[in-house]
């Protein structure tokens, strides 16, 4: 029981060094070391997501930029998952930006670990989130938003099934702002994107040979 105490303790210790004049690169190390620390104190998934923003807060100034990405969009889920969708919004638009400058994967930050949480999120993804967390306000038009960026960004994907989720998720935002004459298309293209899938399911290619 006094492992948790002690560990915060040396973080305020941690902190406060970080405030004075360590050099930027002894700061990247020990923000680094922090996160890591963190992470092996939590022992499971679960708890680790209990500090998603703190582990997102030390990563980002470590200059880990993909962990930082990954633990920031798990914060946001972490807020929407407790019915705090503005806290939510305010992680997933940090994360965005983080993607939208994001290097591009090299060796040196596959061989960081780095990879796999870059690769995991796609701005359309967080753009989908935005869009329910907005959703679950009743902000419709901002809601709009997101799932129209989202729409553009999986076009390029060629996922028809998230295709189809999301043109469904566009016509009952449309449907719940009361904007009925945009309702009905998305619905179809929604339907569309369900049919080439199926037509594209194995069962489906065989039945045809």
């Amino acid at each position: 029981l006094g492992a948790l105490p002690t560990f915060r303790f040396r973080q305020r210790m941690a902190r406060e060094l970080l405030a004075g004049q360590l050099p930027r690169h002894s700061r990247r190390r020990l923000h680094a070391a922090l996160a890591d620390a963190l992470q092996r104190r939590a022992r499971t998934r679960q708890a680790a997501e209990r500090h998603a923003a703190e582990l997102a807060h030390h990563y980002a100034q470590a200059g880990s930029t993909q962990q930082a990405i990954h633990w920031t969009v798990r914060a946001g889920d972490v807020a929407a998952a407790h019915h705090a969708q503005r806290e939510a919004i305010g992680y997933y638009r940090t994360a965005l930006a983080m993607l939208d400058s994001a290097p591009a994967p090299n060796e040196e930050t596959a061989a960081q670990g780095d990879q796999p949480a870059l690769e995991s999120y796609r701005p359309g993804q967080l753009h989908w989130q935005l869009g329910e967390s907005w959703f679950r306000l009743g902000e419709f038009q901002s809601a709009l938003r997101s799932f129209h960026a989202a729409l553009e960004e999986e076009r390029n994907s060629g996922d028809l099934l998230a295709l189809a989720k999301l043109n469904r998720l566009i016509s009952d935002t449309y449907r719940q702002a009361g904007q009925y004459d945009q309702t009905f298309g998305y619905l179809q293209a929604a339907q569309a994107a369900l049919a080439l899938l199926e037509q594209q399911t194995p069962e489906n290619q065989q039945d045809t040979t």
